[in-house]
């Protein structure tokens, strides 16, 4: 969810972890640093393809709580990886962005 949020905070903290773990920015450079990649989210990266156009609704809502479900029991087995709110989001080691895997 962090990826794809609209929260423009979440966007920026998840950039500003992205580069210090790539070595592009320092700690204590601020977020004028990101500034110009930041940008990149007022246009929609799919704008002119067929992708930007409407979708086609291929999993009906009535389809959402078994794969919840099945995400749940399947990714809850493997080491290190958290499942959360009963299969909607998943947690891998190493997840950039997240302070750590118990959350």
């Amino acid at each position: 969810d962090e990826f794809t949020s609209k929260d423009m905070q979440v966007r920026t903290a998840v950039l500003r972890a992205t580069f210090l773990h790539l070595g592009i920015i320092e700690a204590t450079d601020g977020n004028a640093a990101l500034s110009s990649a930041l940008e990149v989210f007022a246009v929609n990266s799919q704008e002119g393809s067929k992708m930007g156009g409407p979708k086609a609704k291929i999993i009906s809502d009535s389809d959402v709580p078994i794969i919840k479900e099945c995400v749940a029991i399947s990714m809850s087995s493997l080491a290190g990886v958290v499942v959360q709110d009963g299969g909607t989001n998943v947690v891998v080691p190493g997840s950039l962005g997240i302070a750590s895997a118990t959350a």
